[in-house]
């Protein structure tokens, strides 16, 4: 069967050559003209004469078939190009559906040439006629042709070379810009498809898209903390501050717009998926942080016996650095804004299921412990009160854990939030690095995202931490803080699978 349809388009497609050969005729009393006060009945005639050749030369020319090597060359495409001014634009009409994309002569012929090497665009003009001339202030006057054509071979969306025995009827739209000043010269400016006479109307059915591969991002988070009942009671004048390092992730996405009916003609809904490996680290800076007034504390000496005294605490500056390690699972929407032959530029809005694998991190910084023994009407850092060689000494004030500028060295241990949930606002650019039906497509994108949750359990504190160098188990950014959020903004970089199929 395929056969026997191959042979008819041949057939058809000889009659053709010879139906080209022939003279097409425009009516020069057709169509709508400016005056004769602004074009004269003889500049007219001559101006539709021009078009005339003009679109009789482009007859001859518009299959891109070589007359003497049967095939489409470089001199044929050369030949097709010279008929166009510098900026003219060509609908895609050697392709299945008519897409309303505008491409140059050139990219027109070479498609061709790439594509339909040995039959080139079998097409029939087989009605013409002038809508109107146009007084172009540019210094033309625009010849504008109705065309009705037949289209006996097409590329399909699967790259496949396809014919029509009947021949498909295509309506198109030409402008011809004839030179104001020199009436015999004139270039082709814009074919585009139409549908009721009007260009750039007809109904176009999209394909699907589907892209997926690897992606990496590089975000700057900003962390808002919000401190607990029990910092703002006690300790309002010392300083707490978090901020965000700069983190990274790496994962997989998945982007179709499959959920978009087969009849719908622009297809731009999109859905998303994926999953990703997050890595944040975040700063918690303390300065200036006391235990007022003092409190009674107990030592157990070297010689034996426990010590009563009264322990002040102050100043004392830390700063802290936890690291999460997060799955993230986006679930999404997207619209596309824009596309072109080959790129797209979407929106996409997903929530991000969010899993805390694990954390990390440690404390690092000085402060100042102070001890007011029972038997002394003095403290033990007043000046001349105490001996300083013997604050770290066993058998001297080493259990009491006081001096000024201890050393505090310790290791977070704090406990992440098994779930969260966040959301995210991503712009997508999507370049094709082929025009091929499956091709591989570059990802550049910004990552807008909201985490309003903690990635800890917070302690709901009615107690002080750091009370001695050596008081650290968890993390003060989860004993001091009640919650946490997250706004961050990243630049996303990947690799994606791009295939487009038809509906």
């Amino acid at each position: 069967m395929k056969s026997i349809r191959y042979i008819l388009c041949l057939g058809l497609s000889c009659t053709a050559r010879l139906g080209w050969g022939q003279d097409l005729q425009l009516n020069p009393r057709e169509g709508v003209f400016p005056p004769t006060s602004v074009l004269s009945d003889t500049d007219r005639a001559q101006v539709v004469a021009t078009a005339e050749k003009l679109l009789n030369d482009y007859a001859r020319a518009m299959t891109l078939i070589d007359e003497t090597g049967g095939r489409v060359t470089p001199q044929s495409v050369n030949d097709f190009r010279a008929l166009f001014n510098s900026n003219a634009q060509i609908d895609k009409d050697f392709e299945e559906y008519l897409r309303g994309e505008m491409v140059s002569p050139r990219t027109y012929a070479d498609g061709i040439f790439n594509r339909l090497p040995g039959r080139g665009i079998q097409m029939q003009i087989r009605q013409v006629k002038i809508k109107r001339i146009e007084d172009d202030a540019s210094g033309f006057w625009v010849v504008v042709l109705q065309l009705d054509k037949l289209r006996y071979n097409y590329v399909s969306s699967a790259n496949r070379v396809k014919v029509d025995a009947g021949g498909k009827p295509i309506e198109q739209e030409m402008r011809i810009d004839v030179v104001k000043g020199k009436l015999d010269r004139a270039k082709i400016a814009k074919i585009i498809a139409t549908e009721g006479g009007e260009p750039g109307t007809q109904r176009v059915v999209a394909d699907y898209y589907r892209y997926f591969g690897p992606s990496l991002s590089l975000f700057s988070p900003s962390f808002t903390a919000t401190t607990s009942d029990f910092w703002d009671s006690n300790h309002a004048d010392a300083l707490f501050e978090v901020e965000g390092q700069v983190g990274f992730s790496v994962g997989f996405d998945f982007l179709t717009n499959r959920i978009n009916s087969r009849s719908s003609t622009g297809k731009n809904l999109f859905l998303s998926a994926g999953i990703h490996f997050y890595s944040y680290r975040i700063n918690t800076r303390m300065e200036d942080f006391s235990i007022s007034p003092g409190f009674a504390d107990v030592a157990n000496t070297a010689i034996g016996g426990d010590l009563a005294y009264l322990r002040l605490v102050g100043p004392v500056d830390v700063e802290e650095s936890l690291n999460f390690n997060v799955i993230k699972i986006p679930l999404g929407v997207g619209y596309r804004l824009l596309r072109t032959q080959r790129s797209a530029l979407l929106v996409n809005l997903k929530v991000l299921p969010t899993l805390v694998l694990g954390s990390s991190g440690d404390l690092r910084g000085t402060g100042t412990y102070d001890a007011e023994l029972p038997a002394a009407s003095c403290r033990l850092l007043e000046m001349g009160a105490a001996n300083p060689n013997l604050f770290d000494q066993e058998i001297g004030y080493g259990p009491l854990e006081a001096g000024p500028g201890k050393v505090i060295d310790g290791t977070a241990n704090p406990n992440p939030q098994g779930f969260g949930l966040g959301f995210q606002l991503s712009p997508l650019f999507y370049y094709d690095l082929s025009e091929d039906n499956s091709t591989w497509a570059l990802l550049v994108g910004l990552d807008l995202t909201l985490q309003p949750g903690s990635f800890l359990q917070h302690d709901d504190a009615t107690t002080d931490i750091l009370t001695r160098p050596s008081d650290y188990e968890t993390s003060i950014l989860q004993h001091y803080a009640s919650d946490l959020s997250f706004l961050g903004i990243g630049l996303r970089i990947g690799l994606q699978h791009r295939l487009r199929s038809e509906p």
